[in-house]
């Protein structure tokens, strides 16, 4: 017994290597992880320290999140020092057929002043739902405890487009403009809980 709505499936099953070099291998298999009504079905996950960098691999048949519902979910996460990378993927989401991969680099790091800084730089990705894809670009997203500074944020699909891009802070006067341009608001139901769409 863990918390009150948490399940594991009684076939769970963990393994973890530690190597006199100190490397280190683990490996977690479950049929099914669940919390409330939130589920995982055959999740299993990596994670070593291989390559002087913490990997982990988390992938599953199924997901489901509220009514957020995709096949074939994997998230791949690498950090390295002060430096990270994501990247996530998915198959069918729901009655919108089609799927998705989102690439982030991210670095953490104090600037000239001393300020500490989380700069995330989305790469070129993509989702197909509902017979229509949708690209992201490359981008830049900046945040310190008094800054946001986006840098052409870009997610099209022919003609439709939502940019982004300026900033905004406490002690200074900045713009952040965001240009929304012929968007069929279609597919966002697909995405919507039931009782919304």
């Amino acid at each position: 017994f863990l918390m009150p709505g948490l399940y594991i499936a009684d076939s769970t099953s963990v393994t973890m290597t530690l190597g006199l070099d100190g490397s280190l291998y683990g490996n977690l298999y479950s049929s099914r992880l669940a919390y409330e009504k939130n589920f995982l079905k055959n999740a299993d996950l990596q994670f070593d320290n291989l390559g002087s960098s913490l990997n982990v691999i988390l992938s599953g048949s199924t997901l489901k999140a509220g009514d957020f519902e995709v096949s074939s979910p994997s998230v791949s996460a690498y950090a390295d020092d002060n430096t990270m990378e994501l990247a996530i993927a998915f198959d069918e989401y729901g009655s919108a057929g089609g799927k998705g991969e989102l690439y982030v680099d991210s670095r953490i790091y104090r600037d000239s002043l001393g300020t500490l800084v989380f700069k995330a730089h989305p790469l070129e990705s993509y989702l197909k739902a509902g017979g229509e894809l949708w690209t992201m670009g490359e981008s830049d997203i900046v945040f310190t405890s008094s800054e946001l500074f986006i840098r052409d944020f870009n997610i099209r699909n022919g003609g439709q487009a939502i940019l982004i891009d300026g900033g905004v802070s406490s002690n200074r006067s900045d713009t952040l403009r965001l240009q929304i341009s012929s968007l069929d608001l279609g597919l966002v139901d697909e995405f919507l809980p039931k009782k919304y769409g």
